[in-house]
């Protein structure tokens, strides 16, 4: 019911958009995409406990799910147009809300599962250049090798960009990330709760001949009493102190003055600083890519290193901070945040945020893309061998310089028809960890391989 009403009052409002300003132009856009998912020992440990004997810990072996997505464009002219997107994740059988997960499946299909994605207004400011987006939009940094490890995800903000030429154009914007206690009364003599997360930034775009580069500066401030549960590798100051500021310092690259050699890569440096030295982060992290496109596929090699935390954990990690729950950086289907139904970031549950991030891991893979010796169907082939960079002296780190993982893909997209795909997807991972790494006292963490099979159908309008 409540879906209907929801669904219902989305119809008026296009309907009454119609009525009233005809001069207004709808478009609409989106996607539907089934997903089915089985996987085998995702954590890395289903066969015996630790001590080798027993029994192991236990998982849901398949899962359905799907996600459907809607996007409407009111356009008043080519200067002036408002954006609005909605998405609804249902996970077949589960009655959740979508605060808790993908509901709306179960029995009756009732759950509150639709989301924002989209609420903005996008206009050229008159007799300018410059173009602004206010509202809820997406926010994606440069990432030219597996997309951006700091940030890319849905946010409430403002944009400003202007083109100076066709070389070199620049990006302005302002993100509240999180502000939980809006309009909260506060009782006599206390302290409003110093809760916001606000991020700002400045991107420069370059368009060379042959060449295209990105650099940006990207700032944040969070509030002692902000919900880091987002926020990876950095915390909170002490409730009586100071904000924590935190910065990043970044440029990809794409190279294409070889064809068809392709090179790719990306540079970030980053820092959060704040009056608990233990929340404390400084690092960096850079990958690199080579491309050579062929008429039947494109073989290429690449590489990843982010630096690690040293064995003190006193003064903070030397892994680079970053921002998204779940960053994408995608290089892999898996163990990274590549799946195309984003069940991805396995990693995560050995690498802690290499799986998801790039940071305290160094990554070397070779790859053939885009396998097509039959029409409409192509094939993708993965190999990533993982060793991480944290000290291994560092109690309770899940991946450290003693450590390697491995992970093969297997991929294969069939185009049915116009719109209609067909993807498969197919990981095998395994995790060798050093037993004598402080704080395992002898122990395998991840004594099983991780195996994951998708089957996806997606129709896109």
């Amino acid at each position: 019911m409540k879906k209907f009403l929801t669904l219902a009052i989305v119809a008026a409002f296009v309907l009454s958009m119609a009525a009233t300003a005809s001069a207004v132009e709808l478009k609409a856009k989106g996607e539907l995409h089934f997903s089915f998912n089985w996987s085998d020992n995702l954590d890395f440990n289903d066969a015996d406990n630790n001590a080798g004997e027993g029994d192991g810990q236990s998982e849901d072996d398949f899962f359905a799910e799907q996600r459907t997505r809607l996007y409407l464009d009111a356009i008043a002219s080519e200067n002036l147009k408002a954006t609005f997107g909605f998405e609804i994740d249902s996970r077949w059988g589960e009655d959740n809300a979508k605060t808790a997960s993908p509901g709306g499946g179960e029995l009756g299909a009732d759950a509150v599962n639709i989301e924002t994605k989209r609420a903005m207004l996008a206009w050229t400011v008159p007799n300018t250049g410059l173009a602004v987006t206010m509202g809820i939009q997406g926010l994606a940094l440069p990432g030219a090798v597996g997309g951006s490890p700091i940030l890319n995800d849905d946010v409430a903000g403002i944009t400003a960009s202007y083109k100076f030429n066709d070389m070199v154009a620049a990006t302005a914007f302002w993100a509240r990330l999180y502000d939980n206690n809006i309009g909260a009364n506060d009782a006599d003599g206390a302290e409003s709760a110093d809760d916001e997360f606000d991020a700002w930034g400045l991107l420069l775009p370059v368009t060379l001949d042959g060449v295209s580069f990105t650099p940006y500066y990207v700032g944040a401030q969070a509030g002692v009493d902000t919900t880091l549960g987002n926020a990876r590798n950095f915390g909170a100051s002490a409730a009586d102190g100071d904000p924590t500021e935190v910065w990043w310092l970044g440029t990809d690259l794409k190279v294409t003055l070889f064809d068809p050699f392709v090179f790719l890569a990306d540079f970030q440096m980053g820092s959060a600083t704040c009056d608990v030295e233990a929340n404390e982060a400084k690092g960096w992290r850079m990958d690199a890519a080579l491309q050579y496109k062929m008429d039947f596929m494109t073989p290429m090699i690449l590489f990843n290193y982010g630096s690690g935390a040293d064995d003190d954990a006193t003064d903070g990690t030397e892994a680079m901070p970053w921002i998204n729950t779940s960053s994408n950086w995608g290089v892999t289907n898996t163990g990274t945040d590549g799946s195309a139904s984003g069940t991805g970031t396995t990693l995560d549950q050995a690498l802690g945020n290499a799986g998801n991030s790039g940071t305290g891991v160094m990554a070397i893979g070779a790859a053939l893309l885009d396998i097509k010796f039959i029409d409409n169907l192509s094939n993708t082939i993965k190999v990533v061998y993982y060793k991480g960079t944290t000290d291994k002296d560092l109690a309770g780190a899940a991946f450290t310089e003693e450590d390697n993982a491995w992970e093969i893909n297997l991929d294969t997209k069939y185009q049915i028809m116009d719109n209609l795909s067909t993807l498969i997807e197919f990981a095998w991972i395994t995790v060798d960890a050093d037993k004598d790494v402080a704080g395992r006292a002898g122990n395998d963490p991840y004594p099983d391989d991780a195996l994951r099979l998708g089957v996806y159908l997606d129709y896109k309008f």
